[in-house]
This record gives C-alpha cells, sequence and structure tokens, in this order.
C-alpha cells in the first residue's frame, strides 16, 4: 500500500496543526537507538490529505511543539519518554486496542492494522534508521508514513472509540500515563558508599561460594559451563520435553529441593551471587556521570504487562533501567546517606492479591476472616500446624504466606514448591506441597469450586476475563485466566491512588516527588519537613483507590477492608 506524504520543516507542521489545533495528531518516530537519537518525526491529522515527515527533527523545537498537542502514539509510553515530552493530552492505540481487539495473538501496530504492512519488514526497516547520518530512502519514508496512517485509522474504529469514550480502565491507565510521563524521570537515589559495600559484599560470597563448589565436586567447576556442570552432575535429569540434559538453576533447585544436598545449593548459590552482581553493575552503568546525587530511572508503560500492571524499562539511554525489579536485598542501596535532609516514603496495600481474590472468586470462608480482622497468613498457618492462631510463629506464618498466594492462583505442585522456595525461602517436599494444598481448598472450597470452572473455561477458544474497571483479556493459560482478574484489578487500584495523590494534593506534589511504582506499592521521595503530610496523603489515596474499586460488579462484597502499611526512612525498604 502506498500512502501519501511530504517531507516538510517542523514550522511547516505547525503551521498546518494550527489551523485545527483541537484536533487529535497521529504522531511516530524513529530513532537511531532503543529510546535515543530521534531521527525522523511522523505527523498525521483527520484533515490533512497527507502525513508530513519532518528528517532530522530539531528536538528542542519538536518538544516545545509536542507539549502543546492531543498526542496520538502507538504505545504513548515509548514515543513520548523518547522524546522527554508530556502533551497537553495523550491517547494510546496500543492499550486501547488491547480491550478492543482481546483476541488477537498481539497488539502490535502491524497487527492491529495489517493493511498497511503488507510486504514490509518491520523489525528490518526500524534497524535501518540506526545508521549514522543519512539520507533516506524512499521505502524508509513510505514506511515512516504508513505509521500514522495506520494510527489515524485504529482512532477512527468504533471498537476503539468505544474503549476511550466508556472503558474505565482506560480512562485510569490514560491519565496515570500522563503523570507517569513526568514522574518516571525523578528516578531513584543511589547510595553511593552503600553500592560499594553491596558489591564487595556480593563478591565475597560468590568467592566463598565458589571455594565450596570446588571443594565439594573435587575441581574448578565453571557454573557458567553446561559441560563442566553435566561432567561434574551426571545425575541431571533428562528433560521430556528436549530429550536435553537441562543445567540451568531450575534444574538445580529441583535436586535441591528433592535430596538436599548441600552441593546443588552451593552451585545455585554461585551463579546467583554472579547474577547478582551483573545486576549491581548494571545500575553502575546506569549512571549519568557527574550527577549528585546519583539517580536511576526508567521508561514506565502503566498498562505492559497482560496483567495490565506496569512495566518498566531503560532502552539505551543513559542513566535508564528498569527499576521495578530490584532484588530485596539490594533495596538498601537506593536512598539517601545520614544528614541529607530527604527521606524515602514507601507504601504498600496489606495482602491485596488475597482481598481482591476474595472479592472476585466469592470466598466467603476467607471474608469471614477479613471481617473479623484475622490474620489471613496465621489463619493457613493455624490449618497447617493445627496450633491456635495466637500461637503461630514468624517461620510458620512465612510458609503460609506462599501456601495463601501460590495456591489462590491454581499452582501446580511442583511449581509451587519452586516458588514456595524462591519467593519466601520455605523448603518443602513433593508431599508437603500436596498436603497443603489439600488444606487449603479444604478451607476455601469456594476457591476449588472456582479453579475448577475456570479449568473448563480455559478451553473455550473465545474465553475473556475482565478486571474490575473493564479491562479486557484473552488468557492463553489457565495460571493467567486465574491471574489477570486479580493482579490486574489491584494494578488498577494502584493507578488510580496514584492519580488521586496528584490531583488531591498537587501543591504538595511539588514539593516532593513520586519515584517509583511496584504493582501493589508507591515510593515516594520528599524533604524531611513534607514527610508526614505526604505520608498522610499517600495513605488516604491508597484508601481512596481501593474503596472506589470496590464499587467494581466484578465484586461480590464490595465493603472488604484493605490495609495500607507506610514506611518512612532514609533508604528504600
Amino acid at each position: 500500500m502506498n500512502v501519501l506524504y511530504m517531507s516538510v520543516p517542523l514550522a511547516y507542521v505547525i503551521r498546518e496543526w494550527e489551523k485545527t489545533p483541537n484536533e487529535p495528531v497521529f504522531f511516530d518516530t524513529e530513532a537511531g537507538g532503543l529510546g535515543i537519537d530521534t531521527v525522523m518525526a511522523q505527523f498525521k491529522m483527520e484533515s490533512w490529505e497527507q502525513a508530513l515527515i519532518v528528517e532530522y527533527p530539531d528536538i528542542p523545537a519538536l518538544r516545545e511543539f509536542l507539549a502543546k498537542i492531543h498526542m496520538v502514539a502507538f504505545p504513548i509510553a515509548f514515543d513520548a519518554w523518547a522524546l522527554d515530552v508530556q502533551p497537553k493530552k495523550i491517547d494510546c492505540m496500543y492499550i486501547a486496542s488491547k480491550s478492543a481487539y482481546p483476541l488477537l495473538n498481539d497488539h502490535g501496530l502491524a497487527t492491529v492494522a495489517p493493511q498497511f504492512f503488507y510486504g514490509v519488514v518491520k523489525k528490518t526497516l526500524q534497524k535501518s534508521f540506526i545508521k549514522s547520518k543519512q539520507v533516506f530512502t524512499e521505502e524508509q519514508l513510505q514506511y515512516g508514513a504508513r505509521d500514522v496512517y495506520a494510527l489515524e485509522w485504529i482512532w477512527q474504529q468504533p471498537k476503539i472509540q468505544h474503549v476511550i469514550l466508556n472503558n474505565l480502565s482506560y480512562m485510569v491507565d490514560i491519565k496515570n500515563q500522563w503523570y507517569a510521563l513526568n514522574f518516571q524521570h525523578n528516578g531513584m537515589p543511589v547510595i553511593d558508599s552503600e553500592w560499594k559495600e553491596a558489591y564487595a559484599s556480593t563478591e565475597k560470597k560468590r568467592i566463598d561460594c565458589q571455594a565450596r563448589v570446588d571443594e565439594l565436586v573435587g575441581f574448578e567447576l565453571n557454573v557458567k559451563s553446561w559441560q563442566q556442570k553435566q561432567k561434574a552432575f551426571p545425575e541431571l535429569p533428562i528433560d521430556k520435553t528436549t530429550g536435553k540434559i537441562p543445567t540451568g538453576e531450575p534444574a538445580f533447585k529441583k535436586l535441591y529441593l528433592d535430596t538436599g544436598k548441600e552441593v546443588y545449593q552451593q552451585v545455585m548459590d554461585t551463579t546467583k551471587r554472579r547474577t547478582e552482581l551483573q545486576d549491581l553493575a548494571k545500575y553502575e552503568t546506569s549512571y549519568i556521570p557527574n550527577e549528585k546525587p546519583v539517580r536511576i530511572r526508567t521508561c514506565f508503560n502503566v498498562a505492559g504487562a497482560i496483567t495490565g500492571r506496569y512495566t518498566s524499562k531503560g532502552g539505551d539511554r543513559v542513566g535508564y533501567t528498569n527499576i521495578q525489579n530490584i532484588g530485596r536485598h539490594f533495596k538498601h542501596v537506593f536512598g539517601y546517606e545520614e544528614g541529607v535532609e530527604r527521606k524515602i516514603i514507601s507504601a504498600d496495600y496489606s495482602t491485596a492479591e488475597l482481598i481482591a481474590g476474595c472479592e472476585i472468586m466469592k470466598i466467603d470462608s476467607m471474608r469471614d476472616l477479613i471481617m473479623e480482622g484475622i490474620d489471613l497468613h496465621k489463619a493457613m498457618a493455624s490449618n497447617i500446624t493445627k496450633k491456635p492462631i495466637a500461637e503461630i510463629v514468624k517461620e510458620e506464618r512465612q510458609g503460609a504466606k506462599a501456601v495463601n498466594f501460590g495456591y489462590l492462583f491454581g499452582l501446580g505442585i511442583e511449581k509451587f514448591q519452586i516458588y514456595a522456595y524462591d519467593t519466601y525461602g520455605v523448603k518443602l517436599t513433593i508431599d508437603e506441597c500436596k498436603e497443603y494444598k489439600a488444606i487449603y481448598y479444604e478451607a476455601h472450597p469456594e476457591i476449588a469450586v472456582y479453579h475448577r470452572q475456570m479449568a473448563k473455561n480455559i478451553k473455550k477458544p473465545n474465553f475473556l476475563v475482565h478486571t474490575a474497571l473493564g479491562r479486557v483479556v484473552h488468557p492463553d493459560r489457565y495460571a493467567d485466566a486465574l491471574n489477570i482478574p486479580v493482579q490486574g484489578t489491584i494494578g488498577e487500584t494502584t493507578k488510580m491512588a496514584e492519580n488521586f495523590l496528584f490531583e488531591d494534593y498537587p501543591s504538595l506534589m511539588k514539593e516532593g516527588m513520586l519515584i517509583n511504582m511496584v504493582h501493589d506499592s508507591i515510593i515516594l521521595d520528599f524533604p524531611d519537613k513534607y514527610v508526614e503530610d505526604a505520608a498522610d496523603a499517600l495513605e488516604k489515596s491508597m484508601k481512596l483507590g481501593w474503596t472506589e474499586i470496590s464499587k467494581s460488579r466484578l465484586f461480590h462484597y464490595h465493603d472488604l477492608p484493605m490495609g495500607v502499611e507506610v514506611d518512612t526512612a532514609m533508604c528504600f525498604k
């Protein structure tokens, strides 16, 4: 398909836009890297007969213009982030397409509007812009024009307009994404001394683990070499699917959980320490030179995951990385040194997924516990140990957390064994996993019924699931069918809380900043003098988010309380 376009200066685009400034502008860019070096900007409006292309635009002038427009992009998270701009108004055809066309295998631009890309290999053409300064070919210019024509076509579809105008999940996402285009540039502050100490400590642990591995196997084992691991561990089981001998961490984890032999744990720990060192090095390579304090930033897509939860990435930009998946053991690296008059304020929903699951799955037995104020994990630990709730100790409650969260989402026995160990450090035998699953279903028979029904539903070819605010998803797997309504709903609750925070406390939020968001928690950074007010505002906003989402027709009770745990400290905990 040939499309009409004209290569023009940016000033020409601005003059044409000024004729109908209230129209949406369908916008895309091509870049020399992932999130860097914008080399082409493409524009289309419904009143224009052709697309307008600006080659090698003046970036400051482009930013100034984009800040004035109603930008429609695919996805808005990436295109606006790449240029450090927060447009006056935004719409994201990627987010809208996911709910409008849930049965599509993927929601890339070429899948949603394929007629514009027949015969075009998008990845190849995208990579063609990475070259240094070049004169663009007709094929490249045509490709750039196709993108914005496709955006215009998607925008005009009735299903898309219905989502934009009526879907609460989309409305919350777009408002939240607009705020995220600003706060994602705030970044998590890094304590340099803590980073150095963490690196030195982790390196020492790696050396100690490696020495113990070598001692146990009788030679210097390179844990990254599958040949050496196969030589040292001929007992590694053959993967029934591939017919090969797996040598990755899951294989050793399975052997360790089944046998308890130290050597398997030491191999895992050695590999883990090496990975942790790589993570720490990655943080350091994300530092912007000479910045004080050092801050690591990200690009947030507020609905990037299949559940509709946030995703985070850094692309090729200096100072940017994924700041959501910070390991617990390294959280203390982020924050402030003693003497700096600022605090990190973090707030989490308490047992959020259990409470949302109770509402969605209609678990009367769990509702009774929640309304009586009984700790759900201690209650499950009591069921497992047959001890009174008052006598449950920390270790027993930790094991019950694995049971509550793992079996809520229908994990199989072997996957649950791995999950309990990975997430909570709880080592269980297969027989114990089976026993605990039976106890769980006995305590909450409604969950067993819900799981059986979902197992039947997932076999239906066009089966869809929904979140509390109306996100629509076609799950590929049984686990997704259970996860999406619950985890997506909690993600929506947190996004609503963020929106309330900015809307209800605009003056206060100008004194500090939101620096990270991780599924069911929000992290702020404020001067000491505002910490108490900010913590109070954050708690109230999160509670309001839950109050509002509890009105959803997806919920069965509408009255379950949700706790919010707020912490203020020098560093992120």
